[in-house]
């Protein structure tokens, strides 16, 4: 099957990743403005068609595409800010802009990505402009994250059944004390001390003992191979999750992000799509 696609917010083209695991062949078209995403992308996918920064597309020139797909951005809709100004925000007041998009090509199929965190206001708004209600999925379903996520889409989409992956299953190594990771984001490099991630509900990290005075707690191994076993652990024996680990969080193929430094992998990886979820979602468009 063959597709001509727009991919706008379009980062390291989780997208396109989506349709390949469908064997779809695309002709696809990508806005997008970090250099290093494109980067990788570009490393991955040689003939994309780039129209750069999205303000500046005049989409009537485009023509016609069978899927518009993106995630805009989540900057001041997610829970996580404070004070956060919804649709009226900088950042995510660019979903306007994928409206126009729809609006202007009229694609077959569009699907539009967002944090499930929004108020209901700005969720009822989104549907309202769209013209569907969005179906929620949890990542956890089909990786090792709990990623809760908005989807809107003109076509029906069911719930992925659940294939049980647990965090200690995508491990390079160590221990970890959790089931699934906490939602990974575009500024995990961050990180936290051992200390403060044992006393709050904070970024993932992975251990490679558990000193007595950390408290009781049910460890998991990795049961994997100890493909890197030169990981570097920090002095109290804690780690944040290795780049690989973080693509594999989000389903993206080992080392798929490689060619930038670390701090952009977690960027980009972060802010990306979940790419068993896309894929879920987009086999239903793919099979008819």
């Amino acid at each position: 099957m063959s597709m001509k696609v727009l991919s706008l917010f379009d980062g390291c083209s989780c997208a396109r990743l989506a349709l390949s695991s469908l064997g779809v062949s695309c002709d696809y078209y990508a806005s997008e403005i970090d250099k290093y995403a494109q980067r990788v992308s570009d490393s991955n996918f040689a003939d994309i068609h780039r129209l750069g920064d999205i303000n500046n597309i005049d989409f009537k020139a485009l023509g016609k595409f069978d899927l518009v797909i993106g995630g805009s951005p989540c900057t001041d809709l997610s829970i996580s800010k404070r004070d956060r100004k919804g649709l009226a925000g900088d950042q995510s007041a660019l979903f306007y802009k994928f409206l126009e998009a729809v609006e202007t090509i009229k694609p077959t199929y569009f699907l539009l990505e967002n944090v499930a965190s929004m108020s209901k206001a700005n969720k009822e708004e989104i549907s309202r402009l769209m013209g569907v209600t969005p179906v929620n999925i949890n990542s956890s379903l089909l990786t090792a994250q709990l990623r809760n996520r908005l989807y809107w889409c003109n076509w029906e989409v069911s719930q992925p059944a659940d294939r049980g992956i647990e965090l200690c299953n995508i491990l390079e190594n160590g221990w970890t004390d959790r089931a699934k990771s906490l939602c990974l984001d575009a500024s995990y490099f961050k990180g936290a001390s051992a200390r403060h991630y044992l006393s709050k509900s904070v970024r993932q990290l992975v251990f490679n003992n558990w000193p007595a005075d950390y408290g009781d707690a049910e460890l998991r191994y990795s049961k994997g191979a100890r493909l890197t076993p030169d990981i570097q652990y920090r002095p109290d024996g804690s780690r944040l999750l290795t780049s690989v680990e973080c693509e594999r969080l989000q389903g993206i193929p080992d080392n798929f992000t490689a060619g930038v430094s670390n701090t952009q992998r977690y960027k980009m990886i972060g802010n990306g799509f979940t790419v068993p979820v896309i894929s879920h979602i987009l086999k239903e468009i793919v099979a008819a």
